[in-house]
């Protein structure tokens, strides 16, 4: 099976080389290796905690985050911003450990007020990377990742280009994670295919279409050279 579905079955499979793929780009300067490892660090502990509170909700953020790197690997984005986008999708939904396990994974539907108190998640898990300083580029991509395009997304309605590039990313990679994963508590798992299907039918309403379009095209590219 190849890499892109088996990210949606098993996240474990792809931890041999610690919890996050990410290889970081070290300075020869000495003082930016510091700091890179001291990066690395904080992401590690980060990881940890997040596994520990819900090893649910780690699994999707780091299928997310696979995701999420197979699309800017698609666009060809600069290493740096692929290198920050992959961290906001790591954490995008960090800010739901501040909500009780009973309500996160509740198997009915969420009262209009238990929503509202999910829907805090992008600025609660903003102000926590904000906290440690280092995240300021990761930020505004964790608090805009349920913003939509047409401007009907939350917390503050942004559209269109006005959200953040990473966000629009995680977004797509985040709804496609949620679709097919095993783990879904109100609808089967979609496959890929449909998936797909979905994510073009909310393209230029919920999502970036040209980010839809290249997503899709990806996947079927690499759908393509698993069945050849």
């Amino acid at each position: 099976m190849n890499m892109l579905l088996r990210a949606t079955i098993n996240v474990d499979e792809f931890q041999a080389n610690g919890p996050l793929l990410l290889n970081y780009p070290l300075s020869q300067d000495q003082g930016e290796q510091k700091g890179s490892q001291l990066l690395a660090d904080v992401i590690s502990k980060l990881v940890y905690a997040l596994k520990a509170e819900d090893h649910y909700l780690y699994k999707h953020c780091y299928r997310v985050q696979h995701f999420t790197h197979f699309l800017t690997k698609a666009l060809n984005l600069p290493t740096g911003l692929v290198v920050r986008m992959r961290i906001a999708a790591l954490f995008h939904d960090i800010g739901k450990l501040s909500i009780s396990n009973t309500l996160l994974h509740k198997a009915s539907s969420l009262t209009r007020q238990e929503y509202e108190q999910v829907k805090k998640h992008p600025m609660q898990g903003a102000a926590m990377l904000n906290q440690l300083g280092m995240f300021k580029d990761v930020v505004p991509m964790v608090h805009c990742h349920h913003e939509h395009w047409n401007g009907y997304g939350y917390p503050h309605g942004l559209q269109g280009q006005a959200i953040p590039l990473g966000a629009r990313v995680i977004a797509i990679a985040d709804a496609f994670e949620v679709m097919t994963s095993p783990y879904r508590l109100y609808q089967g798992q979609r496959t890929p295919l449909e998936a797909l299907e979905e994510l073009r039918r909310c393209a230029g309403s919920q999502f970036d279409p040209t980010m839809v379009d290249v997503f899709c095209a990806s996947v079927h590219n690499e759908l393509h050279a698993f069945a050849n």
